[in-house]
């Protein structure tokens, strides 16, 4: 079974925005094995978020990019 993962950053109307970090659109997917998620990349994500943030399990930190 597998999943895509779509995200978008920036801005739609091309016009309207003078800051650079929004200027243009970027819509990006992935699609992944779940059993590949489950076995690697999960595990992984887990440890990087102990490592870094202090994860804790019962509460969610999500990743996100801030220019």
């Amino acid at each position: 079974m597998y999943r895509m993962y779509v995200d978008e950053t920036g801005n739609a109307d091309l016009g309207a925005s003078n800051n650079a970090d929004h200027r243009f659109l970027s819509l990006t997917g992935v699609i992944v094995d779940l059993n590949d998620m489950a076995r690697g990349a999960v595990p992984a994500l887990n440890r990087i978020k102990v490592e870094v943030l202090g994860f804790d399990p019962d509460e969610a930190h999500p990743l996100h990019r801030r220019a």
